[in-house]
């Protein structure tokens, strides 16, 4: 997701396929929504913010304390989330999402590097071909 540019693009190595629209066309509401509010204003106190969405009545959440991810210092968190629990690991400095587990899958970030972003970041690889996948990417959760 690139943020300054308002556009997702999303790779599918195995096939050489790709999707890259505006966030709000490709990126369902619910995974857009997600992402764009972990990047809390206060690192230490983001229950407070986050608690105070619409989408969070009957959550939980609680802050577990610090921790170190792939040498980046963190805030833990600990959320109900879709019938589950979700642990955040939020990076003090970037006040970013770099870790996530739930009860069906994680994701990390791994050798970060801090500094502007070069453009070609988001460049499409070569011979990759667009997909049009309008409407099938949906969060699945487990019932």
């Amino acid at each position: 997701m690139d943020f300054a540019a308002h556009t997702s693009t999303i790779l599918w190595p195995k096939q050489t396929g790709y999707a890259q629209d505006s966030l709000g066309k490709l990126m369902p509401a619910e995974l857009y929504g997600l992402y764009a509010s972990i990047q809390p204003k206060d690192v230490d106190n983001a229950c407070i913010e986050w608690m105070r969405k619409p989408s969070a009545e009957g959550e939980t959440c609680r802050n577990i304390g610090r921790e170190t991810v792939n040498g980046r210092s963190t805030v833990k968190y600990e959320l109900s989330c879709y019938g589950g629990i979700c642990r955040l690991w939020i990076d003090r400095n970037l006040r970013v999402l770099v870790k996530r587990e739930t009860d069906w899958n994680s994701t990390e970030l791994r050798n970060v590097k801090e500094g502007p972003q070069p453009a070609s970041l988001f460049d499409i690889p070569a011979g990759y071909s667009s997909r049009n996948i309008a409407g099938t990417i949906r969060p699945t959760y487990p019932q």
